[in-house]
């Protein structure tokens, strides 16, 4: 069942704390809900859900029980959500986080849009966005960035010919995939802060030269869970490991560094203090903040400098 491990009311504390907390300007608020899930709250009260998974079923077992329940989300102005995989658009709860919130617009990548449709996002209520397409929402900047998120097997989401270009390191982005991308992260610039959410990613050429349109990141979003041979042979896709995501977060001058994507399921993990370690000792020296399931994190936008 998709909520077999929820806990009806879970979370609630972390709803009325959105819905009171008055950030002062230039002071943005960051929730981490697991996984690639955050809520993040602008110093206007533009409430976004980035990537939330908040039910059972997505092809694994959860490695701890729903930390949010989806009913409960009734302030959610933007629904992000960077492709069809379970973790990240949710088959569940997605729907009920749009019946909760009716004021809710649900940005996807175009890729998805049968996925969405299915779901329940009407042509009234949804923004799809190609490859490098943007969109302002409720006064959010939107810009897509392709994403590759690559295996060594087929789905339906991919022909085998594209399963063996992914598979190529570095991977390039294929000609045919530059409209209409599955996979896609979001920039989001709203009362002076830029943040990337890179949704599922392992780079490409091109990918940091897409990042350097944007002078400066205040916080950047990135998965650490990496990706070997081992995993890839039981049909799991990898991203960044701990190391790439600092050094993409130091190629792009970003301000703090927030991992993700380490924690959801037994056997595909990472542990964050690895990465802590890494930017303390032999790495780049970026500022990194882990945050527990459920933790608020408030950011200034005057936080300590990138450090060279």
């Amino acid at each position: 069942m998709p909520f077999d491990t929820l806990i009806p009311g879970v979370g609630k504390e972390i709803v009325a704390d959105i819905d009171a907390l008055m950030s002062p300007p230039g002071i943005l608020a960051v929730w981490f809900i697991g996984q690639a899930g955050f809520i993040i709250k602008f110093p206007s009260g533009t409430v976004c859900y980035l990537d939330p998974w908040l039910s059972d079923l997505s092809g694994g077992p959860r490695a701890y029980p729903i930390p949010l329940d989806p009913h409960l989300i009734t302030n959610c102005a933007i629904l992000l959500t960077s492709h069809d995989h379970g973790d990240h658009i949710d088959m569940d709860a997605d729907p009920i986080i749009l019946r909760q919130s009716p004021q809710a617009t649900w940005v996807a990548p175009r890729g998805a849009e049968a996925l969405v449709r299915r779901l329940g996002g009407t042509k009234e209520r949804t923004v799809l966005l190609d490859g490098d397409g943007s969109a302002t929402v409720r006064g959010v900047r939107i810009t897509a960035i392709p994403s590759t998120h690559y295996g060594f097997f087929s789905e339906e989401r991919y022909t085998q010919a594209e399963e063996a270009y992914y598979a190529t390191i570095p991977a390039q982005l294929p000609p045919e995939r530059r409209g209409t991308e599955r996979f896609i992260g979001f920039v989001l610039e709203c009362d002076g802060f830029t943040i990337y959410h890179a949704g599922d990613n392992n780079g490409y050429h091109g990918f940091l030269e897409r990042l350097a349109r944007w002078p400066q990141f205040d916080v950047m979003l990135l998965p650490i869970n990496g990706r070997d041979w081992f995993r890839e042979q039981q049909a799991v896709i990898g991203n960044f490991t701990y190391r790439e995501a600092a050094q993409v977060a130091d190629r792009a001058r970003a301000r703090l560094l927030i991992p993700y994507h380490y924690d959801g399921f037994v056997g595909n993990n990472e542990y964050p203090d690895a990465l802590v370690r890494y930017v303390q000792s032999d790495g780049p020296r970026v500022p990194v903040r882990v945050l527990h399931v459920g933790e608020r994190a408030l950011i200034g936008r005057s936080i300590t400098p990138h450090i060279a």
